[in-house]
């Protein structure tokens, strides 16, 4: 968010902080975000920076989405292989809470309907999207309904607002689900 501002280097903002995280912990974030693809390897001389680095495309719409930079990068490759809506369900799904239900009086039976929603494939994210595209065939999202299915109500109504701005956000990078 820095180098979109365009605020200087990421230490020297850093340092101004209130608390100011370590300089270890900033360089291992501008890595982390180099391996993503967000930031360039190599500066514009075209040395190795740890401390620094150009913003990508990529790390643009990274910084535009309001989940984790790896689940941006996932719902980019998500459009690139023309699944982009069932990508943008799936990130929405790990970035909030779990919107399957974990009793703890019965954690075998919650373990078991999350089992039903992945078709027996034990896929947090097959859970995620059948859970979510079932949820959002119904007429009305009511309550009951979630509850007789160990779906959490308010979870799964976040993740439906999440989605449309998720949504919105890609389309001012004119990303739309691609035809087939």
């Amino acid at each position: 968010k820095i180098r979109v501002l365009g605020m200087g280097s990421q230490l020297q903002m850093l340092a101004l902080a209130l608390d100011p995280p370590d300089q270890s912990s900033i360089v291992d974030a501008v890595l982390h975000l180099k391996e993503l693809g967000a930031m360039l390897i190599y500066d514009s001389d075209g040395k190795f920076d740890y401390n620094d680095g150009e913003l990508t495309f990529l790390g643009r719409i990274m910084n535009a989405l309001p989940v984790d930079p790896a689940i941006a990068r996932f719902i980019v490759i998500g459009y690139l292989l023309s699944v982009l809506d069932e990508a943008i369900i799936i990130g929405a799904g790990l970035n909030l809470k779990s919107i399957f239900m974990q009793s703890f009086r019965d954690k075998i039976q919650s373990y078991v309907q999350k089992l039903n929603w992945s078709h027996g494939s034990g896929s947090d994210c097959i859970a995620i999207l059948n859970a979510y595209n079932l949820s959002m065939s119904q007429d009305k999202l009511d309550r009951q309904w979630c509850q007789r299915n160990s779906l959490d109500f308010k979870n799964l109504d976040e993740m439906k607002i999440l989605i449309k701005e998720i949504t919105r956000r890609l389309g001012d990078f004119r990303i739309t689900k691609l035809p087939h």
